[in-house]
């Protein structure tokens, strides 16, 4: 904790002095889309933790299909987009008065994202997801893994309400995690679960889980976040460098997406301070990213290249970082993990 304190009080003296200029991303690493399904419910999980915790949109935009993410790509001139699935409601404990058939709709609305990304001509690829505490979950990976339609998969271990302090939940998960990673699956992971979420329970996903995906990619969401530059994603992201500096092969073949992460409330010391845990960590390891639809890539970028105090050269290889199944032209994962600016 002191070492955040100190890191925070150098940054505050080092904040970028103008915006950066404007480089487009050659992917938007972390979007949604979504059927009414879904929507309904997202509603009934607002309902649960109420609207200053949960953002949801006007009913007239409950569905989104491929024409709203091209679009908001071709905003922002960015070049490909990777969808994320948001089948993992379904198995929330939140909403476990909802009484879901779990797997059949974890399984129709996976198969709407595969539809989606199918329609867009390359510009999109999906991940399908799942709540790795439900006993469907292994199904779905295996069903995917063979289908292939869908390049990878997404937990969000907030909406499976997980306690890595839980050896049994921490099992459970190590075996979704392996069961993809046998299968050469690259993985998302909304990792932070709660606000009591730190640097002890990244410590054990990082020891007890992370090991067990093998040789894939693991694109942690947010950051290790999941909105705005607080103590607690400082505290992880301190975790993962740690590990990282040191050269630690667990840590080997993690990603980090933006999204969500500098947000309008951001402080230039907060801002700097997260711009050197990146340089610290590597700037190759990051994603941009705008959790479309809660933001779109142009807001994003626009908030990112006013608040980060980094150079040109900097900034331009962030926005041109490309993970290996958002480009392409990469067949298989490079050395350094990303497809380079």
């Amino acid at each position: 904790m002191k070492a955040i304190t100190c890191l925070v009080l150098w940054a505050a003296t080092n904040a970028a002095a103008s915006p950066l200029d404007f480089v487009p991303w050659r992917a938007d690493h972390h979007m949604h889309l979504r059927s009414h399904a879904v929507y309904e419910a997202n509603a009934a999980l607002c309902s649960v933790f109420g609207k200053q915790a949960c953002s949801l949109p006007e009913v007239q935009y409950a569905a989104l299909g491929t024409a709203d993410a091209i679009a908001a790509l071709d905003d922002s001139r960015v070049g490909n987009g990777v969808v994320l699935s948001m089948a993992y409601l379904f198995g929330s404990p939140y909403l476990s008065d909802q009484h879901y058939d779990v797997a059949r709709m974890t399984r129709t609305e996976n198969e709407y994202v595969a539809d989606q990304v199918e329609r867009s001509h390359g510009r999109l690829v999906g991940f399908f997801s799942v709540d790795p505490l439900s006993p469907s979950a292994a199904d779905e990976v295996r069903y995917w893994s063979t289908d292939r339609r869908l390049s990878g998969l997404k937990m969000h271990f907030t909406s499976s309400a997980v306690n890595l302090k839980d050896p049994a939940q921490v099992k459970k998960i190590a075996e979704i995690v392996e069961l993809a990673g046998d299968r050469k699956l690259p993985m998302v992971i909304h990792l932070r679960s709660s606000m009591k979420f730190g640097s002890e329970d990244t410590e054990i996903f990082i020891r007890d889980i992370l090991p067990r995906a093998r040789d894939s990619v693991v694109q942690i969401a947010h950051a290790s976040g999941w909105s705005g530059t607080d103590r607690v994603l400082f505290e992880d992201l301190e975790t993962f460098a740690a590990h990282i500096a040191r050269n630690d092969p667990l840590t080997r073949r993690v990603l980090f997406d933006l999204s969500g992460v500098v947000t309008t409330s951001t402080t230039p010391a907060e801002a700097a301070a997260l711009a050197a845990l990146m340089r610290r960590i590597g700037l190759s390891r990051f994603l941009m990213g705008s959790d479309f639809d809660y933001s779109t890539p142009r807001a994003t970028d626009d908030l990112v290249r006013a608040k980060l105090p980094f150079s040109q050269k900097e900034w331009r290889h962030v926005a041109r970082n490309c993970a290996p199944w958002a480009c392409s032209r990469i067949r298989s994962p490079a050395p350094s993990i990303v497809s380079p600016p």
